[in-house]
């Protein structure tokens, strides 16, 4: 015969169960890039939306044509092109980007993800990004933009930077020189490497990874990959965003862990 169930023990047990308390959910938030010439920022706090602007205002040199409430996000529309444009803007656009991530890093929101949504080519990239309670370490940052077929545009990195990527990249590098605008370094490839198909396409790939090595020998992280330009010619130009902590010295690693 079964047993029944003494009543004053099973309450007993359940009052053993600790009360079920959710995890604790990490503030996450995102921004887009659109059309030709808007930001969209969702689920930031007003703060970093205002710092958001007043990075566009300094860093973009055609400033801000206005902004407003888009569906839940709050839209940035800027002077011109920037995300359709070539020659010196497409390297100021990446700079401005690169700023913005550095601002948006400073005040502890970390790119954690980034990612394209939509198939139509009016939107570009966007990032996801996780607030940190306690900000990170002060890092400095660069921008490093694949262009046109075959240019390689360093934006903002330490001369000796520079200089090991010449000596590392030195086969594949058909000539090398700064370029016009300040803090900006232009390498041209043989070939064309960034519209390449089939096994040629592979010198591309071999070239990241030895990029990618010189890169972490001098304490650079990759944070963010974008594409984030798709003008009348059809070639989207991916940049990366990297950073190295403040006081980096050679042989620490560049990774935690």
């Amino acid at each position: 015969m079964e047993k029944l169930q003494d009543p004053t023990k099973a309450s007993s047990l359940e009052s053993d169960i600790p009360p079920y308390t959710p995890a604790t959910r990490a503030a996450l938030a995102s921004l887009t890039i659109s059309k030709m010439d808007r930001i969209r920022l969702i689920s930031f706090p007003r703060t970093i939306i205002d710092a958001v602007e007043d990075t566009v205002q300094s860093s973009w040199p055609r400033g801000i044509q206005n902004t407003r409430e888009y569906n839940g996000s709050h839209e940035i529309k800027l002077c011109g092109w920037p995300w359709s444009c070539s020659g010196d803007e497409l390297i100021l656009a990446a700079r401005l980007m690169c700023r913005i991530i550095a601002m948006l890093y400073t005040h502890g929101w970390v790119p954690g993800l980034a990612t394209n949504l939509s198939r139509r080519p009016e939107n570009k990239a966007g990032l996801i990004f996780r607030h940190q309670q306690l900000a990170p370490n002060p890092c400095e940052w660069i921008a490093i933009s694949f262009n046109g077929n075959d240019l390689l545009h360093f934006v903002d990195a330490p001369t000796s930077l520079v200089q090991a990527v010449a000596a590392d990249l030195s086969l594949v590098t058909k000539s090398h020189q700064p370029h016009k605008l300040q803090d900006v370094y232009e390498f041209k490839i043989y070939g064309q490497p960034w519209s390449a198909f089939g096994q040629d396409s592979m010198q591309a790939w071999k070239m990241a990874v030895k990029l990618m090595e010189t890169l972490e020998a001098h304490g650079f992280i990759v944070c963010a990959s974008i594409n984030q330009h798709g003008g009348a010619q059809a070639i989207e130009d991916n940049t990366w965003y990297c950073y190295r902590r403040e006081g980096w010295v050679p042989g620490v690693p560049v990774h935690d862990g």
